[in-house]
């Protein structure tokens, strides 16, 4: 959701998002057509049958940005609703951070045009930054590529594209210089992970880092998706039971009760 005060970025970072005003119009618009279950309903009628209520709707939000306490959760209170919120990894710490994929896309949309050639730990990304479509493009590809490493060299790859580029690190930048950062696209850090749960929200895990699940070699998927539930479990002092796969298609189901 955006934040009060939000300043646009870019259509294809931040496009998607919408106000208060629309979100809380939706979620009228959805009980009034539709009957909106709970997710300890949803888990009970997947692990013990029995019926739902006619034309049956489950709220789900992922990835655990700041803005889904700060401005979402107030709005579901107010509705009387409850959201299985998918959180990774990046919200068990006490340090503020984002998402590596929109970091990426933040240096992207900020790297000087012209020819680029990125080589660092065995991976390679290399292009030309001109108009904005093609360096979506160019960030898509690299995404695809970084995918397919851990979240070490990931981290690596990305220090050594904003050193290549002589810029400073898009976190620092947009912290310093526009107020609602955290709130627009920061994750939640451990405390307020706590605070959503608290609010009466279910959490359900989305790996630790969001990378592209199929890109990866199976051990590191496994690693991606088993720790994630168990740093969530030990942050939380509760049951994780629900997993969502990151940058999932819409044609493939990507929602899953953990045993």
């Amino acid at each position: 959701m955006l934040p009060p005060g939000y300043t646009p970025i870019d259509p294809g970072f931040d496009g998607s998002l919408i106000t208060a005003d629309v979100f809380r119009k939706q979620l009228r618009l959805l009980k009034s057509k539709y009957n909106v279950i709970s997710p300890e309903q949803m888990r009970s009628w997947c692990q013990h049958g029995g019926e739902l209520p006619p034309r049956a709707a489950l709220l789900t939000c992922d990835d655990g940005f700041l803005n889904n306490l700060t401005e979402m959760v107030p709005i579901l209170q107010e509705e009387g609703l409850k959201c299985l919120f998918f959180i990774t990894g990046g919200s068990v710490g006490d340090q503020r951070a984002m998402l590596w994929y929109e970091d990426l896309q933040l240096l992207f949309l900020r790297a000087p045009a012209g020819n680029f050639q990125l080589c660092f730990e065995g991976v390679e990304v290399r292009g030309t930054l001109g108009e904005r479509e093609q360096r979506r493009a160019q960030w898509w590809s690299a995404v695809k590529q970084l995918s397919q490493v851990d979240a070490e060299n990931r981290e690596r790859f990305l220090k050594a594209a904003y050193s290549y580029f002589g810029m400073e690190e898009s976190l620092p930048f947009y912290l310093s210089t526009y107020a609602e950062t955290q709130r627009h696209f920061c994750l939640l850090t451990r405390s307020e992970l706590q605070q959503l749960a608290e609010a009466g929200m279910s959490i359900g895990a989305h790996t630790l880092t969001h990378p592209i699940l199929s890109q990866l070699p199976p051990e590191l998927a496994w690693i991606e998706i088993a720790d994630s539930r168990s740093r969530l479990e030990a942050a939380l002092g509760k049951e994780i039971w629900a997993f969502a796969y990151p940058l999932g298609t819409p044609v493939r189901l990507h929602r899953v009760l953990l045993p």
